[in-house]
This record gives C-alpha cells, structure tokens and sequence, in this order.
C-alpha cells in the first residue's frame, strides 16, 4: 500500500460531469489522510462534482479525518 501524496490536490478549472469520474478516484486514492483541496484554479462546477466533494466531507468527517478547501490561486 502506498501512503497518500500530502500535497494538497489541485483542483481543474471545471469540475463538470466528465470530471466527475476521475475527481471521485482522485478522492478516493487519498482517503484515510488529511486532504487538502487547492480549489485555486476551479471556476466551474457542476451537480455531480458538488455531490462527490460533499460526499468526501461527510466520508473524511467519518473517519476523524481534517478535509480543507483551499484558494491558492493568485490574486486578481
């Protein structure tokens, strides 16, 4: 088994349906560590994505896990 990367995850700049498959798997490649989101780039987001970050909140609350959305993004 292989330790979770701890670098905080970057987000796409859409999070649409066709991210939706590769955004769950990314989530669930990291699940039993902390995880942070770099949300710096996203500037779309569509129901299902919204759906699997809220999943993965309740799914690292769950565990006693810290999940964090971050903006690392620079400043306008």
């Amino acid at each position: 088994m292989t330790l979770p990367d701890p670098s905080p995850l970057r987000l796409p700049e859409a999070l649409d349906y066709a991210a939706a498959p590769q955004l769950a798997e990314r989530l669930r490649e990291r699940r039993g560590a902390a995880l942070s989101l770099d949300a710096g780039e996203l500037r779309t987001i569509g129901a299902s994505c919204a759906q699997i970050l809220l999943a993965a909140a309740r799914t690292w609350r769950a565990d006693g896990r810290s999940l964090a959305l971050l903006y690392l993004g620079e400043e306008p």
